[in-house]
């Protein structure tokens, strides 16, 4: 019922109201939940409109990404993570460090990586242009793989799930022009 009556409603604003679909978000948490939601509105409103907006939240941010992460010094062609990068990249750091890899370790550090990044602050030391802090003046093993694992990020300039969104809150935080540009393209129902 409710993707019925959200598809219904998006036909309506296109169809009955004028406004362009360029112009209209409508997010949803899952692809799958995304994909069936812009073929719903194709069939009710016709092939030849633009659904792009019509997205993941993620997806969403990598759509604003595309046209403006240059603002916060990454290259348009960033990297997005899964988690087999990011297991690839916890792999290099525990080789570094020399630490044992126990089974369920990366599961663990990768759940602390997500927790730290619950606070957006970190996006700052990853776009910025210099490193603040060596990984020798970090204390304990966590804190040490989490800083190793911001700077490899940083080098090959990659995004995990988590940076998507803190990016974007950040962005918008930091470039009030990009806020503004993004608000004035979108109308809010």
């Amino acid at each position: 019922g409710k993707t019925r009556a959200l598809t219904q409603r998006y036909a309506y604003i296109v169809k009955g109201l004028g406004i362009s679909t360029s112009n209209i978000l409508s997010v949803t948490f899952t692809n799958k939940a995304a994909a069936e939601m812009r073929k719903r509105v194709r069939q009710l409103i016709g092939e030849g409109y633009d659904t792009g907006l019509i997205a993941t939240y993620h997806g969403f941010c990598v759509r604003v990404f595309r046209e403006d992460i240059h603002h916060l010094k990454y290259p348009k062609r960033f990297i997005i993570l899964d988690e087999e990068d990011q297991k690839t990249i916890l792999r290099e750091i525990y080789y570094e460090l020399g630490i044992n890899n126990t089974h369920g370790s990366f599961n663990k550090m990768l759940k602390y990586i997500t927790k730290m990044k619950a606070n957006p602050n970190y996006v700052r030391f990853m776009t910025s242009t210099q490193d603040r802090m060596k990984t020798s003046e970090v204390d304990g093993t966590q804190q040490k793989v989490y800083h190793k694992y911001l700077l490899k990020q940083k080098k090959v300039f990659g995004l995990d799930f988590d940076d998507l969104i803190n990016f974007t809150f950040v962005l918008f935080e930091d470039f009030p022009h990009v806020l503004e540009k993004w608000q004035n393209r979108i109308h809010w129902w």
